[in-house]
């Protein structure tokens, strides 16, 4: 491997390093559901103080489009605060934009590359995120497969078996 190559690979450990310390838990609207918000994010500390109304107000008078980040935490925001219909509207936002950007983050002016391991990674706390918002409307079956497909992906996430864990006691419950 040259010293090129070496530097990327060495770059791309330290980026993923932070990306997976960038991220925090959140319990969900009153159940032991857990979301991961992204608290370097803008306004991602709001979400984790519970400031959800200030963290929407803030991020929408500050951007006119939402990246991953913003998304994310709208989705956390949206589903605390109760209003389910733009919690998925962020959190499907969230899901697309982790899908597309093909293991690229924005960092700053430039997107900066996560590899596979960043893209899974906002994929997986996409999908566990919107399985919560669904998990709280009550959609059981959606929210089950939102939380497979992110087991499947394999980044450990903490949240991912813990939500599996509780909405099968939900699901349970519900029958």
């Amino acid at each position: 491997m040259d010293m090129k190559t070496a530097r990327n690979a060495a770059k791309a450990a330290l980026v993923a390093a932070a990306l997976l310390s960038a991220t925090q838990s959140v319990q969900a609207k009153d159940a032991p559901y857990v979301f991961t918000a992204i608290d370097t994010a803008r306004h991602g500390v709001d979400v984790l103080n519970g400031q959800y109304d200030t963290a929407i107000t803030r991020i929408h008078s500050a951007t006119t489009e939402t990246d991953f980040s913003e998304s994310t935490n709208l989705c956390i925001a949206y589903t605390k605060f109760g209003d389910v219909t733009n919690a998925i509207q962020y959190c499907d936002r969230a899901v697309s934009i982790a899908r597309k950007t093909n293991g690229m983050r924005r960092a700053g002016v430039v997107l900066a590359p996560f590899g596979n391991l960043g893209r899974d990674l906002d994929l997986v706390i996409a999908l566990s995120n919107r399985s919560v918002a669904r998990a709280v409307n009550g959609d059981y079956a959606m929210a089950l497969e939102d939380l497979q497909e992110a087991d499947a992906l394999r980044p450990s996430l903490s949240a991912v078996p813990k939500n599996l864990e509780v909405l099968a006691v939900a699901m349970q419950a519900a029958h």
